[in-house]
């Protein structure tokens, strides 16, 4: 005889099968929706520049008019001025940036003053009684992606500033440059602000332009699981394949050492630099930055920073090297964007905070 309670199992067999299939595949539908709302998928470009009117300028062509066309139209130059054309009103837009500092656009303000610098409006003469630091640097010091007074100068000038004493810390900031290129503009104009501290914000691609700010690859997938339709997948598969290029061991120290020219120009213009300041009855100091990027132990640019430290050991050059305050720290808690790691609001108060100190333990300020 037939077993009357099989075709009950069975049935029950059945519809449990059932539900767990359609609950499995609920579950992989609502983790792809989620995907689709926490994962940004790609980025567009990184950087847009905007005009007032809002519509968007030629990327090629703001770079070149911001850092490169400061001395077109310049017939005066028996007045001192900055690194960029004056009364530039840009704004810098990213795709989906995540700091509250942003606008509604993804933008931070780009303004330069009547001097040209990326800072509030000052005279040319030192006022009596005024502290007056000179800034000089690249785009950390710049502050590329983050608002003026967000930037490590303006964050260290609010914070030396007394009543009986005003400060004011001039940023002498521009992308894309090194100590060597802004040589004869330190000697010509920046000297003549009359600094009592000059102050270089050292960054280590300065060394090499081989040095990279992102310390490892990322990678590129060229064959994603099920034809890339699921962007679940595609940030499982891009996430294993980038954590098995950020395990690999680098130096980039290797990339100076086979190709010392840059740093050697670099040097070189250092010692001009302070060699100026000096003449001038001023101070010099160095203030080395660190890349915000794989900052654990495995931090590839170690030597370079042991490099910066001989050097400036051997010169007797007053230095501090940031890398200790910014070691052990999440790197994309630091940076601009995921497109762009220069330092944030963050990363700019953390430097702004190391530089007061060093200012005050070297005896520069009081």
């Amino acid at each position: 005889m037939s077993n009357p309670s099989q075709p009950s199992r069975l049935h029950r067999g059945l519809v449990r099968t059932s539900v767990f299939l359609i609950a499995t595949l609920a579950s992989i539908g609502i983790a792809e929706v989620v995907a689709r709302l926490v994962f940004p998928g790609t980025y567009q470009l990184s950087v847009r520049f905007m005009l007032p009117g809002g519509e968007l300028a030629p990327i090629a062509e703001s770079l070149h008019y911001l850092f490169h066309s400061r001395d077109l139209e310049r017939t005066d130059r028996s007045t001192p001025r900055g690194l960029f054309p004056p009364d530039v009103h840009l704004r810098q837009a990213y795709d989906r940036p995540q700091w509250d500092y942003f606008d509604r656009d993804g933008a931070v303000a780009i303004t330069t003053n009547g001097l040209g610098f990326r800072d509030d409006e000052f005279p040319v003469a030192k006022p009596s009684g005024e502290l007056r630091i000179l800034a000089v640097g690249d785009s950390f010091t710049y502050g590329l992606g983050v608002p003026l007074e967000l930037t490590w100068p303006q964050r260290v000038e609010r914070a030396l500033d007394r009543a009986d004493r005003p400060v004011q810390v001039i940023n002498a900031g521009c992308p894309n440059t090194s100590p060597a290129t802004l040589l004869e503009w330190f000697q010509s104009d920046g000297i003549a602000f009359e600094p009592d501290i000059v102050i270089v914000g050292l960054c280590l691609n300065d060394m090499s332009a081989e040095v990279p700010m992102l310390a490892y690859e990322t990678p590129k997938i060229e064959h994603p699981w099920l034809g890339g339709c699921s962007l679940l997948l595609n940030h499982v598969q891009r996430e294993i394949a980038q954590r098995a290029l950020m395990v690999k061991k680098l130096d980039y120290g290797d990339k100076v050492r086979e190709h010392p020219t840059e740093w050697q120009a670099t040097q070189s213009a250092l010692l001009e630099m302070r060699r100026v300041t000096e003449e001038h009855g001023a101070r010099f100091g160095i203030v080395v930055q660190p890349m915000m990027s794989q900052l654990g132990e495995l931090y590839p640019y170690v030597s370079l920073h042991e490099m910066v430290a001989e050097f400036c050991a051997a010169h007797t050059i007053t230095t501090v090297d940031l890398l200790p305050t910014f070691r052990g720290r999440d790197e994309r808690a630091l940076w601009v964007h995921p497109t762009d790691q220069h330092p944030n609001a963050v990363g700019h108060e953390l430097i702004a905070r190391d530089v007061v100190t060093f200012l005050e333990r070297v005896g520069f300020v009081e």
